[in-house]
């Protein structure tokens, strides 16, 4: 972790810190003890009256998280299978819920009896097609796995997941070193509901081999800062921390940017707007003074006959 972190100063995870870089907020846990109280600046969590979180920038050199988008997008292109039917469980699915259904039917007197073989043929049809959808997809999966063996973005890939799995663990030991928070807590002892809260999503940190998101890395858009609520069995639901934005600088430039747009169209709207008054009170004016002529020229046409 960089030791120069301070006030607007993102504490630098992975990548050059002296080149442009891609910020984000995450939260970090504290437990407190019986008569604590959330600290100056902190959050409380609504998983437990006994958490509190801390929101820290953190950032990734934007060449480092670029490769990771290099990467992780080959890998899902190589990775990825061709879909159609027999690539999916949703026809084998259809068949024997629709089987089964049927036969529940039948059983209520809702379907003649003589439609029971035509379900139970359909059920054993769906569990064939299912049974042949596994052995297809393992068996793209296992090709699939190969091609991606064969490239030479793998070992590339492999070594900068290893990599960032290291450096998170060392950022988190600083962490808790130097402001006494965690990256990664249980919420109780015995609660699995959830399990744990993290910072990151961990699964790809603690997976055999290691791997990563780019999107882990990027600000949580809207309001509030995201953490992961990790349940016992394994799902990992994003939540947010209210009370803050994530905010980085190149936003707030764009934000401020935006502002100075709407002044400058506001202040153009009032000159515009004094402009068009000033319209019409000169037209206003000429419309009097040609009134006035008019009046004049009529008197001194009804004078002329009476002269003569």
């Amino acid at each position: 972790m960089s030791s120069d972190a301070g006030p607007g100063k993102p504490r630098i995870f992975f990548g050059d810190p002296n080149g442009e870089l891609v910020r984000r907020k995450i939260v970090v846990f504290r437990r407190l003890e019986p008569g604590d109280v959330t600290g100056p600046g902190n959050h409380p969590l609504r998983e437990s009256p006994y958490l509190e979180g801390k929101i820290i920038e953190i950032a990734v050199g934007k060449a480092a998280h670029d490769d990771m988008v290099r990467l992780a997008k080959k890998r899902a292109e190589v990775l990825g299978t061709g879909s159609n039917l027999l690539s999916s469980y949703d026809l084998a699915g259809m068949l024997i819920s629709g089987a089964g259904g049927g036969l529940f039917g039948v059983w209520l007197d809702y379907l003649p009896m003589w439609s029971t073989p035509y379900l139970l043929g359909a059920l054993a049809l769906g569990v064939v097609v299912g049974f042949i959808t596994r052995v297809r997809k393992r068996g793209t999966e296992l090709a699939a796995e190969e091609r991606w063996k064969a490239t030479p973005e793998m070992k590339e890939h492999a070594a900068l997941a290893r990599e960032l799995a290291d450096r998170w663990v060392t950022f988190s030991l600083d962490v808790k070193k130097e402001l006494g928070f965690h990256t990664e807590v249980r919420v109780a002892e015995g609660s699995d509901d959830p399990l744990r809260l993290a910072s990151i999503d961990p699964r790809g940190f603690i997976a055999i081999p290691p791997s990563f998101d780019p999107e882990d890395f990027l600000p949580t858009e809207g309001g509030g800062v995201r953490y992961e609520a990790v349940h016992a069995g394994g799902e990992v639901i994003t939540r947010l921390c209210e009370g803050d934005r994530d905010l980085p600088e190149s936003y707030a430039k764009t934000d401020a940017a935006k502002n100075e747009s709407a002044g400058v169209r506001a202040e153009e709207s009032e000159v515009v707007g004094e402009g068009g008054r000033e319209g019409v009170i000169e037209s206003e004016s000429a419309a009097e003074s040609e009134s006035a002529a008019e009046s004049e020229s009529a008197a001194e046409s009804e004078k002329a006959p009476v002269d003569a």
